[in-house]
């Protein structure tokens, strides 16, 4: 049966709230996990040059998958058991190759995907660094961010400490001399952080107009057409970026609203 798809797994907070919301105004919706994506599902699928060709079947009712639009909330996900394969690197292979398989089909679709494949692969994850770049290349106001190469010596000068490894966390003056020797990142403090949601081509959250014009574009640089950009106010007053992510954990109900009203009208189109 013809439908709006959701890849997600099955605690996915805002793929569960799209869904309802989508029942709720009576669409069609098939939700699918990563385990019934590799194992619930017959697959055909069959490139040759520029033709792609797909057949996607559930095998517990032999109903055909048939998008009219998809939200593909699958970037990181585990496709197999663990205990499946008999070792790390059948395990590693296998992953690798459905996710190729899924990169390809969504890639193919010629319905709306939100959260399509990224120059070819299913996600592409991105640093703070690489996203800071590309806000500022699209004309938006960024958060001072500099790497020190030793967290023992590191002098503050009003500057947060933040952990390389997750950015958006400061680090207390005992954490930094725990880690000793290693690099770490300085950051201009924010006040009133907040998430700025890109929909296609609709904003969310928006916190102040002047960013309106340049918010799409890092969207658009990256191939992402759903994204979390997140802004922090400084010492001066003033909105900057300081991350994003083209997988948002979830979001207020205008988020739920835009996202189901797009694939609502997508599908509509498709039907």
């Amino acid at each position: 049966m013809s439908s709006i798809v959701i890849l997600a797994d099955e605690g996915d907070l805002l793929a569960i709230r799209v869904a309802a919301a989508l029942r709720r105004d009576r669409c069609p919706v098939t939700v699918l996990t990563a385990t019934q994506l590799s194992l619930g599902c017959e697959w055909t699928h069959r490139l040759a040059g520029t033709t792609v060709t797909s057949h996607v079947r559930l095998r517990a009712d032999h109903a055909d998958v048939v998008p009219l639009a998809v939200l593909n909330r699958l970037p990181a996900s585990r496709f197999f058991p663990a205990q499946l394969w008999s070792s790390p690197a059948d395990a590693g292979y296998a992953e690798a190759e459905f996710s190729a398989l899924l990169a390809s089909w969504l890639a193919s679709l010629r319905c709306v995907v939100l959260g399509p494949p990224q120059s070819g692969l299913l996600s592409q994850p991105r640093g703070l660094f690489e996203w800071l770049a590309l806000a500022r290349a699209a004309g938006l106001p960024v958060q001072t961010v500099t790497l020190a190469n030793d967290a023992t010596a590191v002098d503050r000068r009003g500057m947060l400490v933040l952990d390389p490894f997750e950015p958006g966390r400061p680090l207390s003056k005992t954490e930094a001399y725990v880690i000793g020797r290693n690099p770490v990142l300085l950051a201009e403090p924010l006040a009133d952080l907040r998430s700025v949601f890109v929909v296609g081509g609709q904003l969310v959250d928006v916190p102040e107009d002047g960013l309106t014009p340049a918010l799409v574009r890092p969207g658009d640089q990256t191939e992402s057409n759903l994204l979390e950009c997140r802004f922090g106010r400084t010492v001066a007053g003033r909105w900057v970026f300081c991350g994003a992510s083209s997988a948002p954990h979830d979001g207020p109900a205008a988020l739920v609203s835009a996202i189901s009203t797009l694939l609502a009208a997508a599908a509509q189109v498709a039907a």
